[in-house]
């Protein structure tokens, strides 16, 4: 297969439209006439959407990818302009590499840069957006090594690997004023002229392509797929980002959405939307903010996207959809941005969520077990007891009719089992009783609810049934508790207590959820009164991870 991979279908044109075979993409590009410039995908799809007019990106034929060499390079937000030699030296300089490597590639000019087109050693077919994501953070991997091994500085990060991009096509008239030269071809001994010699050399096309190597590139998908989102396994990639304001844009949606003149998919921009609008409200639930306030965070996000200077840029579509997911308190996470296949691999940034790991020889997922002591188990009885009493005293609510000090018991005991976990793991835990070095635990319950447990100024709401009782009631929450846990951005662990087997002192951490993800991926069932389930196990985060995202807010907060 030749590293152009010219097959379809096929999207073309800086406003995309599909073309699905070969004649269809001559008829594009030569109606341009040389007067335009003319773009395609880099990659060829197996799908199109409904209405034909886009491809479905998650099932892109990726058997090669692209770099992009500029006179330019990101700086932090900046851009630094560089020698148009220096470029030549990078492209060069990988050549070489790839030719000591035997590996297939061509390269062409631009007109303005260059594009190497590099084959793979097999053809990966992605059929949803983890797989992507997958693949994308495997071939960050090769290309940051090469980037940091042959210092290049003037290879744009963005472009491989990114099932959307468009290119332009090889042998194409580069048509923007400032270049009126095509792309052409170029030869090893062309790759020792300097920059003016290759663009007095683009005057004219060359309708040719040089191909060089045999073999194929290969991405090491298996070994990110197990290690690549481990904290134990190195620290996060500092990949380039932008800002807007004081925020710092994920670096997969600077990639994906806010390269300047660029035409991204609606997936892309309303990722980044959803992004910005969470973070100018702080992650808060969208209920504790105001009306004035979101009206705010809706002109800041759309002037910001308006200097991206999208291809089919839209005041007031942009507007619309801006405030459509801002009234809406629409968020993004990393494990959302995996699943959508943005993600580039674990940045700077990661939220701890999504990790990209293979279910075989690991045991993160297994509940935790606490096994409390004597003293502990005390404590919690005579805090049960405590707690019934001044519930039937001060609650009048429905839940707390008919409830039995057993009832209560399971609620205290997942509780503290948390606490020992938390504490175990060296975080500071705020609640409504102490446990001290010792193991014993003392209490002051003054009525005012603070949630379960708060660590780092995280409210932890815990959910315990008894053991038997998992596979009916595991992961339900009541409606109206539930959007109370999310007005408080609240976490939700789920526990169970063994209560069959004497001493009935052991408690199994379940693992653990975000209130939102609840309300977003749950189902409204009816058991004793109406609850919201999460239904499916794989939804429910681990214990390890809870680790993580707390330590992560923990550094943040410093």
């Amino acid at each position: 297969m030749s590293v152009l991979n010219l097959q379809f279908p096929k999207e073309v044109g800086l406003f995309r439209k599909i073309v699905h075979n070969q004649s269809e993409f001559e008829s594009y590009w030569g109606g341009l006439r040389n007067s335009q410039c003319a773009y395609m995908s880099v990659y060829s799809f197996r799908a199109v959407k409904p209405n034909g007019r886009r491809a479905e990106y998650n099932t892109a034929i990726v058997g090669n990818f692209v770099l992009d060499f500029d006179k330019k390079y990101r700086k932090g937000s900046e851009m630094i302009e560089v020698d148009g030699d220096e470029v030549v030296d990078q492209v060069a300089r990988l050549h070489y590499y790839l030719l000591g490597k035997n590996v297939k590639h061509a390269v062409w000019f631009s007109g303005n840069g260059f594009h190497i087109w590099i084959g793979l050693d097999k053809t990966h077919l992605p059929s949803s957006g983890i797989e992507v994501s997958h693949i994308k953070a495997a071939g960050r991997k090769v290309i940051n090594q090469w980037k940091k091994d042959m210092e290049l500085y003037c290879m744009d990060p963005t472009v491989p690997f990114d099932m959307a991009r468009m290119i332009r096509v090889p042998n194409s008239y580069n048509a923007k004023q400032h270049v009126l030269r095509w792309s052409i071809p170029l030869t090893t001994e062309d790759l020792t002229l300097s920059w003016d010699e290759i663009c007095e050399m683009a005057e004219n096309p060359l309708n040719k392509a040089h191909y060089y190597g045999e073999d194929g590139i290969h991405l090491p998908i298996q070994e990110v797929k197990k290690k690549n989102f481990r904290v134990d396994d190195g620290e996060p990639v500092q990949f380039d980002t932008v800002s807007m304001g004081k925020i710092k844009i994920l670096p997969c949606l600077m990639e994906a959405a806010c390269q300047v003149g660029s035409n991204p998919p609606h997936v892309s921009r309303a990722s980044l939307a959803m992004y910005l609008g969470a973070r100018l409200r702080n992650f808060l639930h969208v209920n504790r903010t105001t009306s004035q306030m979101r009206e705010k965070h809706v002109a800041t996000i759309s002037e910001f996207l308006g200097s991206l200077q999208w291809a089919d840029y839209d005041e007031g579509v942009t507007t619309y959809h801006t405030k459509t997911i801002v009234d809406g308190g629409y968020q993004e996470s990393c494990a959302s941005l995996i699943g959508k296949g943005l993600c580039i691999g674990k940045c700077q940034l990661w939220d701890g969520t999504g990790e990209h790991i293979d279910d075989e020889d690991d045991d993160e997922d297994e509940p935790v077990a606490i096994t409390l002591n004597k003293e502990q188990m005390k404590w919690c009885f005579d805090h049960a007891k405590h707690t019934h009493e001044y519930a039937e005293k001060n609650i009048s609510t429905w839940a707390y009719k008919g409830s039995r000090v057993n009832g209560h018991l399971v609620g205290v005991k997942s509780e503290l089992a948390l606490s020992v976990f938390l504490t175990n793991n060296s975080f500071k835990v705020n609640n409504y009783f102490k446990l001290l070095k010792d193991g014993s635990v003392t209490y002051a319950h003054d009525g005012i609810d603070r949630g379960d447990l708060v660590v780092n100024e995280r409210n932890i709401e815990v959910k315990g049934c008894n053991e038997r009782n998992w596979e009916r009631y595991k992961r339900q929450v009541p409606p109206t508790q539930l959007d109370k846990y999310i007005s408080k951005n609240a976490i939700v662990v789920w526990t169970t207590v063994e209560n069959q087997v004497h001493p009935r002192n052991k408690v199994m951490l379940r693992g653990w959820n975000f209130a939102y993800e609840i309300k977003n991926k749950g189902v409204v069932i009816k058991t004793i009164c109406d609850n919201v389930k999460l239904k499916n196990d794989k939804d429910m985060r681990n214990m390890a991870d809870l680790v993580r995202v707390l330590k992560k807010i923990e550094a943040e907060a410093v």
